[in-house]
């Protein structure tokens, strides 16, 4: 059977598992465990994400567009905070990007080399508007998080991205209400 046969096959049973392996989409094995460090992670890195945002000072944030928009800003928020920004950059990071370093690299160096890059891509998002040290705190960061995200996807979730969405959008679904109102 040829390849474009099978592909032909999975396509008409809605079956994709190469796409699906590839892009994080499988079903944690350890819910309860990845659940209880979903809840830390957010909790830490909503109380990480507010020091950030005050060594920066007055910097724009992604949240800062729904700055005294009040109640009406809050289904936009939810689209935001997990359909636009975090679910695409958990299936571009940690759904592709670290699925391949790791591959290659081995799961602590390519988790490394995958955090630094989103930790960059950050950086360079704040370019020209912080000093150095909230310029260093704009890397670290998110660089922390990704790290975190990273183990949590791939060590405790079977490879699910599913986790580092949820942990990833709460933060954001947090902060945008707090601006808003």
């Amino acid at each position: 059977m040829s390849a474009t046969a099978a592909g032909c096959r999975c396509a008409e049973r809605g079956d994709f598992p190469v796409f699906e392996r590839a892009a994080g989409r499988s079903r944690a094995s350890r819910p309860v465990r990845s659940c209880s460090l979903c809840m830390v992670t957010i909790t830490v890195t909503f109380l990480l994400g507010e020091l950030v945002v005050w060594i920066c000072g007055d910097v724009e944030t992604a949240c800062s567009a729904y700055t005294g928009v009040g109640a009406g800003a809050v289904p936009v928020i939810l689209v935001y905070a997990f359909i636009r920004t975090v679910l695409s950059e958990e299936i571009l990071f940690r759904g592709f990007l670290l699925k391949r370093l790791a591959a290659k690299l081995g799961f602590w160096k390519g988790n490394v080399t995958h955090a630094a890059i989103f930790g960059a891509a950050h950086l360079l998002m704040a370019w020209g508007r912080v000093g150095a040290l909230a310029g260093a705190v704009v890397m670290i960061y998110p660089m922390a998080a990704a790290l975190l995200l990273g183990h949590l996807d791939e060590k405790l979730s079977d490879g699910s991205i599913i986790p580092s969405w949820i942990v990833h959008g709460a933060p954001n679904t947090i902060e945008a209400p707090l601006q808003a109102f």
